[in-house]
């Protein structure tokens, strides 16, 4: 399956991006740590609009039966209703899926507590989060958050809402902090590897290009800061991250299975950038990163997934 760019649609060729950026004796590390991913192409949509075979990012709306089933079955954390930030007809998502990961029909629903933003670094930040799946798409309809997304005292609005198409793309490893032996975090490779991710799509800004909004299902993160993966498996087992990485305690797995292998297990499920972050802190936008681990995603068990927000 030809990947191709989120913007211009054209066909990506890797190795001959990797040669024209200067990176020809790297090609076979990069291309060892590439993977494919489906990109989210964005179109603004009236919320009135919205039908219920369409994939929509942001907004009020999320798929259910009927009105009582929206009442009796809208995620919240307390009073608020978390937001349906992206929901995905997987018939149209899955086609574009070259790794064949995803369900082939059904429809996903990612939700956020836009009222308190978890960042998932934290056990108790799992409320805030969640991933639905129906498997009978035909039976669900639009229909509006039965009660607030945000109390009325929080300044910053929901995410617009907009429709969503997917074109198959490809992502690189981030050399954050699992380098895969390339001495590319010198310069001038260094540049010349963020300047090969904006070219796929995957980085999101360059001096002197146009800025990117690069969303994608599966592939690698582009990550912000850290290895999100450690996290997600510290808090799934209970705990806390930053207790095992300031030796406040002690992994308690770490005996039967290193933690890096653990955290193997999980991968990106989907990255959506342009997050209005806190208002209490810089306003700047967040990337925001939802996990699974690879077998409950087999098994179709989105009971468990991982978020993380991280700022830019």
């Amino acid at each position: 399956m030809q990947p191709r760019h989120p913007v211009t649609g054209e066909p990506i060729d890797l190795v001959a991006l990797i040669h024209e950026h200067g990176l020809e004796q790297f090609e076979k590390v990069i291309v060892a740590h590439s993977k494919p991913c489906v990109h989210l192409l964005h179109h603004a949509i009236d919320p009135e609009a919205i039908t219920p075979f369409d994939s929509i990012r942001g907004g009020h709306v999320g798929f259910f039966a009927d009105q009582a089933d929206a009442q009796a079955h809208w995620p919240r954390f307390g009073e608020i209703c978390l937001q349906p930030i992206l929901t995905v007809n997987l018939e149209h998502a899955a086609p574009h899926d070259a790794a064949g990961l995803l369900p082939r029909r059904g429809r996903l629903t990612f939700w956020y507590d836009m009222q308190n933003r978890p960042r998932g670094f934290e056990v108790a930040d799992r409320a805030g989060a969640r991933v639905t799946f129906d498997p009978d798409p035909e039976r669900l309809k639009p229909f509006p958050a039965p009660g607030p997304i945000m109390l009325p005292d929080v300044e910053c609005e929901p995410t617009p809402t907009e429709r969503v198409e997917f074109i198959p793309g490809i992502t690189i490893q981030s050399v954050h902090d699992r380098e895969p032996d390339l001495t590319v975090t010198e310069d001038p490779y260094w540049e010349r590897l963020r300047a090969l991710r904006y070219a796929i799509g995957q980085w999101n800004f360059l001096a002197d290009e146009p800025p990117l909004r690069p969303e994608w299902l599966l592939g690698f993160p582009e990550l912000p800061q850290s290895s999100n993966e450690r996290c997600c498996e510290l808090n799934e087992i209970g705990t806390e991250y930053f207790d095992v990485l300031y030796g406040r305690t002690v992994d308690p797995f770490a005996s039967v299975r290193p933690l890096d292998q653990r955290a193997a297990d999980w991968i990106l499920l989907v990255q959506l950038d342009d997050i209005p972050d806190h208002p209490s802190d810089d306003g700047e936008p967040s990337v925001m990163h939802y996990y699974i681990r690879r077998q409950q995603l087999a098994d179709r068990d989105f009971s468990r997934t991982w978020t993380m927000l991280q700022g830019h």
